[in-house]
């Protein structure tokens, strides 16, 4: 009889330290996940940055087209707007799916 209340016992403590262990292991895998969304938008947003910087060197050269860049594993696209009648100001838009 002593034998079976200590394997109930031991096989409950098991158990409790399996269920612990389990969400432990849960909380770990959704907080690499949320890093590692985190680290794909800093890196598009730099991306973006780059194009956008991409677009203020082609005006300067007197190129006025959009374009599609490659800035490491992304995909920029780039618009530049007419300039406004009144202020001159170009609008340059850059857009990463990340």
């Amino acid at each position: 009889m002593r034998r079976a209340v200590v394997l109930t016992v031991v096989l409950i403590i098991f158990l409790l330290i399996t269920i612990l262990c389990g969400i432990i292991l849960n909380l770990y895998t959704s907080q690499a996940r949320l890093n590692e969304h985190y680290i794909r938008r800093i890196k598009a947003y730099y991306a973006a940055l780059g194009g956008i910087w991409w677009a203020i060197d082609r005006l300067r050269n007197g190129i006025v087209s959009p374009g599609i860049i490659t800035i490491g594993d992304y995909v920029v696209s780039v618009s530049v707007t007419p300039p406004d009648p009144i202020t001159g100001i170009r609008t340059i838009r850059a857009t990463v799916n990340y």
